[in-house]
């Protein structure tokens, strides 16, 4: 490293620091109160009869039935209960408001609040129209790969894909941000000037991180995106590794708390095995055998971010997929097949639903070979190394 680089490392360590010692020395005392008065900046996640939010810095769990009227993006709430605090890590405790008082206060949204519920409205739209057009599990499946939805996702299923290590797919994670962003571009290009084909590229880059559900791995994804798009524009190189640093330093400065984020750490490591690893492991294998290095970039990425979110699963789970290559090479190709039908599907069910059906039906057999897939090798549990 050079001198600016331990520059800026010295200075985002120092100021990292800082902010998350603020973060985690927060306390209240035993059987305290607490009233929060704040507007809700996320979107409230409903499972069952369930529903969980953060608000203020404090996870609030309550039941369906004790709430008067739904909430949504922007309402300003006050809540008023009493907090338990639950360890999450021995640097780190979060606090829970289970069941607390929760009202509404009847007020005006700020315009970008009533534009992001409009974009959660839409989202769940989009995701009825998904489930109206394809039977189950390939309608959780293409919400998953368009929109990030596990909801919905039947429990086996799900297993199936944390098992075969192929879970990431359903993440809107950068490969899909990268399928839909740069041929978004380059269509615009055709009939735009470059510049603003550009912006409005990156426009649609922010709308799609909201329509994704914006997590930590989301909005990593989306920025890395969006500077890509940028070098490419300026003609420039992308500093792959330098773009990854930056979006991390920049979103731990802003939530100093994602550090402890199993989703951000799961998606910053992927993304620097696939930026370090990918190079060096096919320099070796060409080296040592060079037909290994025909297998193409999706057997080398899938390996690369294996073998860097190893660690990570290993001290978080217990176990992780050093196998899940295999699987990832049968299902890796369809995405963008997958994507570019899926947004057909969307938009035709929304403007006919029959046709909308047609496109559903279209993109069934790659789904359900997927699924197919899936299921096969979500089978052989064993091949995950670790235990439960």
């Amino acid at each position: 490293m050079n001198r600016p680089a331990w520059i800026y490392l010295v200075i985002f360590l120092v100021v990292f620091c800082f902010r998350l010692k603020a973060k985690t020395s927060f306390q209240l005392p035993a059987k305290a109160q607490v009233r929060l008065t704040s507007f809700l900046t996320n979107t409230p996640v409903v499972s069952g009869g369930e529903i969980s939010f953060f608000f203020n810095g404090f996870r609030i769990k309550t039941s369906r039935s004790f709430l008067t009227e739904s909430l949504s993006y922007g309402d300003r709430l006050v809540i008023q209960g009493q907090p338990e605090a639950k360890r999450v890590n021995r640097f780190y405790q979060q606090f829970w408001l289970i069941g607390p008082e929760i009202k509404v206060v009847p007020q005006t949204k700020p315009p970008l609040f009533s534009f992001l519920n409009w974009l959660a409205k839409a989202r769940e739209e989009m995701i009825s129209l998904i489930n109206q057009s394809l039977p189950e599990p390939q309608a959780s499946l293409m919400a998953g790969i368009l929109l990030g939805e596990k909801r919905q996702m039947p429990a086996d299923f799900f297993q199936a894909l944390q098992t075969t290590g192929t879970l990431h797919i359903i993440a809107a994670s950068g490969m899909n941000l990268t399928f839909f962003a740069f041929p978004l571009m380059n269509g615009l290009a055709l009939f735009l000037k470059r510049k603003l084909a550009l912006f409005i590229s990156l426009v649609c880059i922010l709308v799609y991180c909201f329509l994704a559900g914006a997590s930590p791995a989301v909005v990593r994804a989306a920025i890395m995106v969006g500077l890509s798009l940028m070098a490419v524009f300026f003609g420039r190189e992308g500093a792959g590794l330098w773009s990854l640093i930056l979006t991390a330093t920049l979103m731990l400065l802003v939530q100093p708390l994602l550090v402890f984020d199993t989703g951000f750490q799961l998606s910053c490591s992927a993304m620097a095995g696939i930026i370090c690893l990918k190079p060096r492991l096919q320099r070796f294998c060409l080296f040592r055998r060079r037909t290994l290095v025909k297998l193409g970039d999706n057997f080398w990425e899938t390996l690369s971010a294996t073998i860097a979110t190893a660690p990570v699963l290993m001290l978080t789970f217990g176990r992780f997929s050093p196998f899940s290559v295999i699987p990832n090479l049968f299902v890796l190709p369809l995405i963008p097949y997958l994507m570019a039908l899926g947004g057909l599907l969307i938009f035709t069910a929304w403007l006919y639903l029959p046709l909308g059906q047609l496109f559903g039906w279209l993109s069934w057999p790659a789904l359900t070979y997927f699924v197919e897939i899936i299921n096969f090798f979500g089978q052989f549990d064993w091949l995950n190394f670790g235990s439960d």
